[in-house]
């Protein structure tokens, strides 16, 4: 029989339990359909029983179905042991069906089964808390359908699906995000169960479509996550259990027709990277910061939080493949959203947590957990090594001297139901570049009134810490803990070892080790030392029945600033060195690297002189000189981050924490005397508070074919909430995604080896040449014009170099949009393995391009095969003031362009391409204009467009704008259009330099806008073309053309389809590449 199952899901039906008896022609259930459930039990039956737990489970039975170690009277909210009777349950179920196993299909197990399922279902309990009636009982219930189906007789499997009925779409629970998605696969499973395909299919579309970006519940534009519309995170947690579920599912769906769409997995897969792993130390435990009310529960050792998330996303697909494999031990990234900064190196990662009037300071303590996280994120700062600093430390520390936090030491604690206060404050914020950043935090407390502005600045080796304007009126001492963590072997102050239980005042300067942490005073008041036994309960954070009075008791090491009561204008400076010992702490506070340039109320600022890293927090507009003679002034409070090298400003990223600002004016006085005034649109709408990074401010690293004023007015547009250009940034995106998929290009993966014996020489075929058939070899091959002979794509350099620079344009752009280092990193790989790697770059020469089998091994020709490397370099512009690709790579591109654009002037191929007169010749000056501007070599990039390409002009147009030499073409058209796209990038390429070739006329009265102009008709398609074109007319090219740069030649009213079918990466990047 089977059984179907109605249930009161959104919009599906009403609440009613069909059992459908399966009659003559009914249809068994479709493969995928079995799979899936195949996969599910297999799953299930992974997690091993054992002979103890059975054996335990059956003997302590009554034979009324029940245990007496359980409390079935208690139904509240900190109760519901019930939960152990649908575990006991499930054991059964697993030793009942897994194979080879002693309980397999064992008669007392399934007689024991019988009784304890019979007596759930006759008491159908329920708890005080919705969510064990709406998700935790149904659920598991659903699971233990799921194995034990065909066990149970009809009235049993019906009350049973009753049960996993209760999680519906329209309960109490079910709110978008986490546990919309948990019903959604609640009823998925209960779908199995019944045999209903297409409700399954239901329940798995709407699981799907929860897979969003949300400014309410769910995943945030920043990649953290809101389980509430409280704007506290909860990444770790519930975020965490709505990816595992997608992962899950996803894994179990996979190859099937009901498999997630990829964009989805995608999402799900930049979610988990950049917000999840993002906030667990070394992509592994949880960040003590991120916690909630769940720091009242016990942990495991470790915390181990990844539950297969990784290993799942890296076997369903190809997407992010290498983050999944391998977590980036170096980032820093700030959650505009959950006023969360996270900073990771490899030997430790450092976290902030604040609030502002946008945020609630604290998860609400919902079953009366968390009852003492009054502080918690009052700019809480945690430091993990190992992640056994704080684990389960929290039942016996002092909840008055939380890590990071500036604290008036009450007697006692505000109750807990008075424990969620919003946040009073605006300017709450953070800057990060991806590789440093720093957080201010304009501090107020809604408790005891206490205000402070305090602020940290993140580097390699070091963090420092800053508050300034620390003001209170409470007659309790004002405390700044520096670190409160679980006490592992001994402390060293100033070179003193400290082994045993003390208490003390420590006088500065000083510095203090311990756990491989070190800590250098600054500047700061009474500094106390704590290191000893503290004892408390779980029961005093937590009503839950499994916390208990029994004493907890813990060594514990606390390091603290005493502000002293009612403190006025107070301050503290330190800095952080995490994962050094003694040693190199005591020499770094001889001789360190960091400068704190100022420490007030209104402007915070640190200098690194060793990276060239500069951070300023200005509470208020100003200036400040750093080091080195480099003055930054302020219009407005902001906060910046400066990365600095000998050749000049390399990036600066921006940002508003108020959310507030639509553009910021700053100022920046260079060393070099340079002074340079910059006002810029700052994110808006939902990237309000996203950090902006602007730069470099120095010569030769900004875009030759690209407008930055157009790239500049795009994101503007799209910031304001352009639709076209929004949906065409998506467009773009879904296609760089694919690109991220898709892994480097390398010239040495050839079959065949070139001449030289060297697999990174370079190797091409001449596309017009045929093997000749009146000879027995074919040697030597024969001309056929516009005839591409498939032996062309037996050897895929030349396709590599097309994919290469496609892949580069996408990924880069994308970056420039969004700021996503995914993009930015992909293509710093591509480029590294092409042109970098020692073991797959390409050398850089064409001595082996376009040759012809039985006459050349390579020529002149064959130089065209690389005209894209025009567009990938302009590209990679846009990528230096990411961390992943940044100058020192950016520099080591410009070497290999350099050798080859002297083997291009030098070499007789070289030399023979440039004598050439048709496109061959125009895109000879392409690249050499290109290469000599990514370089930096200006006089040559002028002397080829003055000289050379002037000189093409006349000798390739007509004085009617006909190109002859291309028109002599069997595909006429389309080399016609390819010639004066290169005459296109040369004008554009001469506006770097001074020379103006679109208005440009020879002597002859020949322009570029004649040419234009000669093809518009047949590019509006309203003449036919008159010469010979095989393969047809492909418009597409001449479309770009018209919607950028052609504009400057054409009557917009009269030619109403301009733009019509461009793609929208040109319509984008405004492009006609």
């Amino acid at each position: 029989m089977c059984y179907k199952l109605v249930r009161n899901f959104r919009g599906i039906g009403c609440l009613l339990l069909i059992l459908v008896f399966a009659t003559a022609g009914k249809g068994q259930p479709e493969k995928d359909f079995l799979t899936i459930r195949e996969r599910l039990v297999a799953t299930l039956l992974a997690a091993p029983v054992t002979s103890v737990q059975v054996e335990g489970i059956i003997t302590e039975m009554t034979d009324d179905g029940i245990w007496p170690s359980i409390n079935y009277r208690d139904t509240s909210k900190t109760g519901f042991e019930h939960r152990i009777h649908l575990e006991n349950l499930l054991t059964m179920a697993k030793a009942y069906h897994q194979g080879g196993g002693k309980y397999n299909h064992d008669a007392r197990v399934l007689e024991a089964f019988k009784k304890a399922f019979g007596h759930w279902l006759r008491k159908d309990y329920r708890c005080e808390n919705w969510w064990w009636n709406e998700i935790g009982t149904p659920s598991a219930m659903a699971n233990i359908l799921l194995l034990m189906r065909n066990e149970l007789d009809t009235d049993e499997l019906s009350g049973g699906l009753a049960i996993v009925g209760r999680s519906n779409f329209n309960g109490f629970g079910a709110r978008p995000g986490g546990d919309f998605v948990k019903m959604a696969a609640i009823k998925a499973i209960g779908e199995l169960v019944a045999q209903d395909t297409a409700e399954f299919a239901l329940a798995i579309k709407t699981m799907a479509d929860q897979i969003y970006i949300t400014e309410e519940r769910g995943i945030k534009p920043d990649m953290s996550f809101h389980h509430r519309v409280d704007w506290v995170p909860s990444t770790l947690s519930y975020g965490r259990q709505y990816a595992s579920t997608f992962v899950y599912w996803g894994h179990v769906l996979r190859g099937t027709r009901f498999a997630f769409e990829p964009r989805a997995l995608a999402l799900i897969t930049d979610f988990y990277l950049d917000g999840i792993r993002k906030a667990m130390p070394f992509g592994r435990f949880t960040d003590p910061g991120i916690k909630n009310r769940d720091v009242s529960r016990r942990s495991s050792p470790g915390e181990w939080r990844d539950d297969g998330i990784a290993s799942s996303l890296a076997q369903i697909g190809d997407y992010r493949k290498a983050e999944l494999v391998q977590p980036d031990l170096r980032s820093n990234r700030y959650f505009w959203y959950s006023h969360y900064h996270s900073h990771q190196r490899p030997a430790y990662f450092a976290s902030v947590r604040m609030y502002s009037d946008r945020a609630n300071n604290m998860e609400w303590p919902h079953n009366e957990e968390g009852l003492k996280n009054h502080f918690y994120a009052d700019g809480s700062q945690f430091i993990s090594r190992t992640g056994r600093e704080y684990i389960n430390i929290y039942p016996s520390w002092d909840w008055r001297k939380i890590p990071g936090t500036t604290v008036v030491q009450v007697d006692s604690f505000p109750r807990w139901e008075e424990l969620v206060k919003k946040g009073t404050t605006s300017f709450v914020g953070g800057v990060s570049d991806g590789e440093y950043g720093a957080t201010a935090f304009d501090f107020h407390s809604p408790f005891s009134g206490v205000s402070a502005r305090k602020s940290w600045f993140f580097f390699d080796d070091e963090i420092v810490c800053l508050g300034a304007g620390i003001t209170a009126d409470a007659p309790q001492p004002v405390v700044t803990t520096l670190n409160q963590s679980l006490s592992y072997g001994p402390t060293w102050v100033n070179g003193s070892r400290k082994t045993e239980e003390l208490e003390l005042e420590l006088q500065g300067p000083l510095w203090v080790n311990h756990d491989s942490i070190g800590y250098i005073l600054l500047d700061t008041g009474e500094v106390w030392l704590r290191q000893g036994k503290s004892t408390g309960t779980w029961r005093s954070i937590s009503h839950q029945d499994a916390a208990t009075d029994e004493p907890v008791t813990q060594q514990i090491f606390t390091l603290t600033v005493d502000h002293g009561a009612r403190p006025r204008d107070a301050a503290y400076a330190y800095v952080v060195l995490p994962a050094v010992g003694e040693h190199e702490t005591a020499t770094y506070a001889q001789q360190r690297p960091v400068e704190v340039v100022s420490n007030t109320t209104a402007v915070q600022a640190v200098s690194h002189t060793g990276l060239g890293v500069h951070h300023a927090v200005f509470y208020e507009p100003g200036a400040i000189d750093f080091p080195g003679g480099l003055r930054l002034a302020s219009a407005e409070p902001a906060l910046f981050t400066l990365k600095v090298s000998a050749a000049g400003i390399e990036r600066i990223s921006v940002a508003d924490p108020t959310r507030k600002l639509e553009k910021l004016s700053f100022r920046l006085q260079l060393p070099d005397g340079r002074d340079t005034a910059l006002t810029v649109a700052l994110p808006r709408n939902q990237f309000a508070g996203k950090s902006l990074r602007i730069g470099p401010l120095k010569a030769g690293y900004t875009p030759f074919l690209l407008r930055e004023d157009v790239l500049a007015a795009h994101q503007q547009r799209i910031t304001e909430g352009d639709a076209l250009l929004t949906a065409d940034l998506d467009t773009v995106l879904r296609l760089a995604d694919l690109a991220l998929a898709r892994k480097p290009y390398s010239v040495t993966e050839k079959s065949k080896v070139p001449p030289s014996g060297d697999k990174h020489d370079y190797m091409s075929v001449g596309p017009y040449w045929w093997p000749d058939t009146t000879k027995p070899d074919g040697l030597p091959y024969i001309r056929k014009d516009g005839q591409t002979n498939p032996e062309r794509f037996a050897i895929k350099d030349a396709q590599y170099v097309k994919e290469l620079c496609a892949d580069v344009q996408l990924l880069a752009a994308s970056y420039y949009f969004t700021q996503h280092e995914k993009y930015a990193q992909h293509a710093a790989k591509l480029l590294e393995t092409w042109f970098l790697d020692e073991q797959t770059k390409m050398n850089p020469n064409l001595n082996f391009g376009q040759s012809i089998p039985g006459v050349t091994d390579g020529r002149g020709i064959g130089l065209i095969d690389t005209w894209h490397f025009a567009k990938l370099l302009d590209a990679t512009q846009l990528l230096t003031v990411s961390p992943h690709w940044g100058f020192e790579k950016h520099a080591q591109l410009q070497t290999w362009v350099k050798e080859f654009l002297h083997w291009m002037l030098e070499s007789e191929i070289g030399k023979d391409e440039a004598d050439e007169h048709n496109n061959h010749g125009t895109y000879y000056d392409v690249q050499i204009a290109s290469y000599a501007l990514f370089v930096g070599d200006t006089a040559l990039a002028k002397q080829t467009l003055e000289r050379a390409t002037k000189a093409r002009l006349e000798s390739q147009l007509e004085a009617d704008g006909r190109q002859p030499h291309e028109l002599a073409r069997t595909r006429s058209w389309s080399y016609s259009l390819m010639n004066l796209t290169g005459f296109f990038m040369l004008a554009r390429l001469g506006e770097n330099v001074g020379v103006d070739l679109w208005d440009y006329r020879t002597q002859q009265g020949k322009t570029i806008g004649k040419a234009f102009d000669y093809l518009l008709p047949y590019g509006l398609r309203r003449q036919e073309w008159p010469y010979p074109q095989l393969g047809g007319m492909d418009f597409n090219g001449f479309d770009k053309l018209m919607a950028t740069e052609g504009l400057r030649y054409m009557d917009r009213q009269t030619d109403q389809r301009i733009g019509d079918g461009v793609p929208s990466f040109n319509r984008l990047t405004g492009s006609f590449l």
